[in-house]
């Protein structure tokens, strides 16, 4: 019998391991897309416009997996599909296999929307979630500077290397999480009498009906979807703008992927100095304050 960890030393854990295999892919993806698979503009946008739809579309089909089965479940599945899609994006230097992984990538992160934050919730229901959440926040932080750091040494030997490098670490934290991830105190949204078709179909309708019913969810994933979409022509070309209309100063015989690393961290410790006044102003008797903080 494995001993699993508790549900607050694995939260804080997914959330530093998680941060730091994104910023191992975000600090070189363009770079990569552009100078290894040399992606036209047009192409650039299409690939963040296809991680956007995918993650739009398969988000609520995605999310009855979570409410019905298991949070830890979801959450293993994601990880898994995420590494697959990183895996096969840095392995393969072509347009049709990137967008696949985009696919693959956005169909991942859907299990794990929403699900991590509801299970520590059921699984920590007895503690200050502010806090957690925060400790989360900078835990997350933390991965990210290492990930960066990380990324920039790794893509001086190979631009694709750290693509895969996070691809295979997210398989090993999917099995780490199905090992000593805890899950002690989810309860399904559905009937227990239905089989599990019915399950499923009955979680659906009624995340639709609520949706329906309530027209400014409607309006804001709406919004969502569609500033998502207008913001990948400044996503994906303003890197190609750095690399391409300004004159950087060279770094020895590093490469150009050395500045976004630069101001990566440069970002990352802001926003940890941001966190950190955050943290001292939580308070423990006035939720609302704490979930405005929360929101900035």
């Amino acid at each position: 019998m494995v001993n699993k960890l508790s549900a607050y030393k694995t939260y804080l854990l997914f959330s530093a391991i998680t941060a730091m295999c994104f910023s191992l892919v975000a600090t070189v993806m363009i770079v990569y897309h552009i100078e290894t698979v040399h992606l036209n503009p047009l192409q650039l946008i299409l690939v963040g416009t296809t991680l956007e739809v995918a993650c739009f579309i398969f988000e609520i089909p995605t999310g009855i997996v979570a409410d019905v089965y298991s949070r830890k479940l979801s959450i293993v599945i994601g990880v898994v599909l995420t590494g697959v899609g990183f895996i096969l994006e840095g392995s393969i230097s072509s347009f049709v296999f990137i967008l696949a992984a985009q696919i693959i990538w956005g169909l991942g992160s859907t299990f794990i929307s929403g699900s991590v934050e509801a299970w520590i919730a059921e699984e920590e229901k007895d503690k200050d979630l502010d806090k957690i959440y925060i400790k989360g926040a900078q835990a997350g932080q933390i991965g990210s500077v290492i990930g960066i750091v990380l990324s920039t040494v790794i893509a001086n030997f190979s631009v694709r290397l750290p693509i895969i490098v996070s691809g295979v670490l997210f398989i090993i934290l999917a099995l780490f999480l199905w090992l000593y991830m805890p899950e002690n105190n989810f309860k399904s949204s559905a009937p227990e009498d239905l089989n599990t078709f019915k399950k499923m179909g009955y979680t659906f309708k009624s995340g639709i009906k609520f949706i329906k019913s309530k027209p400014i969810i409607i309006i804001l994933l709406s919004v969502t979807l569609f500033y998502g979409l207008s913001s990948e022509g400044y996503d994906r070309l303003s890197n190609v703008h750095f690399l391409q209309d300004t004159m950087l100063p060279k770094l020895g015989n590093l490469k150009s992927v050395t500045w976004f690393g630069i101001f990566g961290i440069s970002g990352m410790i802001l926003s940890a100095i941001v966190m950190h006044f955050m943290a001292k102003k939580l308070k423990d008797d006035d939720k609302n304050q704490n979930g405005k903080l929360l929101l900035c």
